[in-house]
């Protein structure tokens, strides 16, 4: 088998087996010295997922044409899974995939015919199947791979939401206390005035928030049943 691997139309599979060993070595030690070198390397990795705008005043169709390329590359790597797997897993991905297909066409084509192909005609099928584990693989990965989480919310995002006034009674310039839930199912808790100077809002009362003025958001009654905090959460 180590001879097989050595054989010249076979070096460019072993070459990346080879770095696919060398890469996750990399990953293990860095680990151990509490450095995840895959974070590193995503912090170099641009992010494609805005369109790329470029003052250009000479020629207004290269900027479009410029934008529709990131557009399309953005779309690539999505396809990929960049931004959602780290880059070095992928890449270990894929010269796994691509060196045991290269080495398994290979196989076949020496078994059959008892000659082998070409390294750049085997690698072709060996390409194909690299990139489409990459996108299956990245795909899996991604699913079982723990996700950054963070409590930090926009407060711009409770606009449009309910909440219940929980601790007093609001009136115009004496706010009371209310519990609202954000997207992510997140209790918080803010301080929350009549939108209508003349209304009062008891205890109890679910409301819709419909502006912020600094600390204090203005709400009206909630008058939709569908709306309520409680059948949002269900």
């Amino acid at each position: 088998m180590f001879d097989f691997l050595l054989l010249p139309q076979n070096q460019v599979f072993a070459i990346a087996l080879a770095l696919m060993v060398g890469i996750a070595l990399v990953e293990i030690v860095g680990m151990l010295f509490g450095l995840a070198i895959s974070q590193v390397v995503d912090q170099f990795i641009p992010d494609f997922d805005v369109d790329m705008d470029v003052d250009i005043d000479a020629d207004a169709d290269l900027d479009a044409d410029l934008s529709a390329s990131g557009t399309t590359l953005s779309h690539i790597l999505s396809w990929l899974n960049v931004g959602k797997v780290p880059v070095l897993i992928l890449l270990v991905i894929f010269l796994t995939a691509f060196g045991l297909a290269g080495l398994f066409v290979q196989r076949i084509v020496a078994g059959s015919v008892g000659v082998l192909m070409p390294a750049v005609i085997a690698a072709l099928p060996a390409l194909i199947a690299g990139i489409f584990t990459v996108r299956v693989g990245g795909k899996a990965m991604a699913q079982i791979m723990p996700k950054e989480e963070t409590s930090a919310v926009s407060e711009k995002t409770f606009i449009g939401r309910t909440a219940t006034l929980v601790l007093g009674n609001a009136k115009r310039d004496n706010p009371a206390q209310a519990k609202l839930e954000d997207a992510f199912k997140q209790s918080h808790y803010i301080l929350v005035e009549p939108d209508n100077a003349e209304e009062s809002l008891p205890e109890g009362t679910d409301v819709l928030i419909v502006r912020q003025e600094g600390t204090v958001f203005f709400a009206i009654k909630n008058t939709h049943p569908s709306l309520a905090p409680e059948a949002r959460s269900s």
